[in-house]
């Protein structure tokens, strides 16, 4: 029986999944795992926790021995959470530098995850969600509800992470330009409390490239033991949900074999024989191999339906294309005001450009629908906010040819995504989630393209409160929450 969308039930499962998180957090912190490393660890090991749980009971065939399951992890969340209260001191002192050298900062980030939250206790959601490695909690509890804390969640974990990628590239100052600038995409705040499962993919992608760092700086068997099914759990029930993961484990037995070599980690794997069993049974969970089936859910009508490619390698090349000129998103504020300065929209000078030189060449091969450059802002059709063009795109392109290996390969697997998109998918609006571990995870190596020498203190100052307004634009503009706001 599932529960009401709201409910003390509810209320109780979300502080019951946030004591989980945070029990991870600090169990990393002991581990000596930096402050935005084990936030990001804390709660993508934590939800993993939750759904292995969910569906080692189901493949057992004694579902019923959920509450028991669920009390014994809560159990040692609070032990933790108890034994450890020495860390939160020190974390608390971690946080209030941090505060203290980006006061604005950190001040404005603060409010826009609590509106953010605020939004979802507060308003009611409309659909239900597709299917993950989270299914089978979402049988247990409301769909929407659970959905929703999970996606804030992986939403904060994307910020920590990025903070914690780009930090191994640049200073501190430099990372958190970055994390404001990848936060502030639309696409990412409209999926953050919404009930859908386009972050888990992205999260969990930035989850796998920030434990291959890990082991490349330093191999150990916790995160050898995660990365695994850390990938794994990224594998989703939409046509591309297994197309990332795949490439970022590609990705990541490159780099470690690289690093290391074979022979190292062959050895290394051998000697933890129980833990490499327990990291491919999980995996296996999560990406679907062990399970009995996906769940049914009350709408599955609601699931949308893709249209594949038809045309080759052609309608690849003109979904590029048509990606390409959306990823420009001029967001309303600027498309008005490039109407007011130049007479005429810069999404109808973009439109313009793509019926006149583009159109006659590819037609409407690959696409789905004729190509109409789609300014609606809501999570359905939005994109990623001009920063991912002038910034992102710039940053793995520069990666990709002038990057030292190791970030060079990470943009070579994030082409390579890109282009399996294009590929298999016929183009229609809507289609940017698809690209949302793209651009999340190609966001910290902007780090590289913003070094002290080439980019002053005032520069990234304004790049940060250009995310910062970005972010706040995207909140306000969200359709669920904009009537939040209003009431406020």
């Amino acid at each position: 029986m599932t529960a009401p969308e709201w409910s003390l039930m509810t209320l109780g499962m979300a502080v019951e999944i946030g004591g989980m998180c945070l029990s991870g957090f600090i169990f990393f912190r002991t581990r000596r795992y930096t402050f935005a490393e084990a936030a990001a660890y804390g709660i993508i090991t934590g939800l993993m926790l939750i759904s292995l749980l969910l569906h080692i009971l189901d493949l057992l065939g004694i579902p019923e021995w959920m509450v028991l399951g669920e009390g014994i992890l809560v159990c040692a969340a609070v032990s933790v959470l108890t034994v450890q209260r020495s860390r939160w001191r020190e974390s608390l002192k971690i946080l209030k530098f941090f505060v203290s050298t980006y006061p604005s900062g950190s001040f404005l980030l603060v409010l826009g995850w609590l509106l953010l939250f605020m939004g979802l206790l507060l308003v009611p959601a409309g659909e239900n969600p597709a299917g993950s490695s989270l299914s089978f909690f979402y049988q247990r509890w409301h769909p929407n509800t659970v959905s929703r804390i999970f996606s804030l969640l992986m939403y904060l974990s994307i910020a920590f992470s990025t903070y914690s990628l780009s930090r191994r590239y640049s200073w501190p100052s430099t990372a958190f330009t970055v994390t404001l600038v990848v936060i502030g995409m639309p696409q990412l705040v409209y999926q953050s409390f919404s009930p859908a499962e386009t972050l888990v993919p992205a999260a969990a992608g930035l989850f796998g490239l920030l434990a291959v760092h890990r082991l490349i700086e330093l191999p150990n068997r916790r995160d050898i033991a995660l990365l695994l099914p850390g990938i794994a759990f990224g594998v989703t029930d939409d046509p591309a949900g297994w197309v990332f993961p795949v490439i970022l484990l590609f990705l990541a037995i490159v780099l470690l074999i690289r690093r290391h070599g074979a022979r190292f980690w062959r050895g290394f794997i051998l000697a933890r024989p129980l833990g490499l069993g327990l990291a491919i049974v999980s995996a296996l969970i999560f990406s679907g191999g062990l399970r009995y089936g996906r769940p049914d859910f009350p709408e599955p009508g609601a699931r949308p339906v893709f249209q594949e490619n038809q045309d080759g390698l052609v309608g690849a090349a003109g979904n590029l294309i048509r990606y390409f000129f959306e990823s420009a998103d001029p967001i309303p504020p600027l498309d008005y005001l490039w109407k007011w300065t130049m007479g005429v929209r810069l999404s109808e000078q973009f439109q313009g450009g793509y019926d006149r030189f583009l159109k006659p060449l590819v037609g409407t091969r690959g696409a789905a629908e004729p190509f109409v450059l789609t300014r609606y802002q809501n999570r359905d059709v939005a994109w990623f906010g001009p920063f991912a063009f002038l910034l992102i795109l710039p940053a793995v392109g520069y990666a990709l040819f002038r990057g030292h290996r190791r970030i060079k390969a990470v943009a070579v697997a994030l082409t390579g995504y890109l282009y399996v998109i294009t590929l298999m998918l016929a183009w229609k609006a809507g289609n940017g989630k698809f690209l949302t571990p793209f651009f999340t995870c190609g966001g910290f190596l902007v780090a590289s393209l913003l070094p002290p020498w080439r980019v002053s203190s005032s520069t990234k100052r304004l790049l940060r409160v250009g995310g910062l307004l970005l972010f706040f634009y995207s909140i306000s503009n969200h359709p669920n929450l904009e009537a939040l706001i209003s009431n406020l």
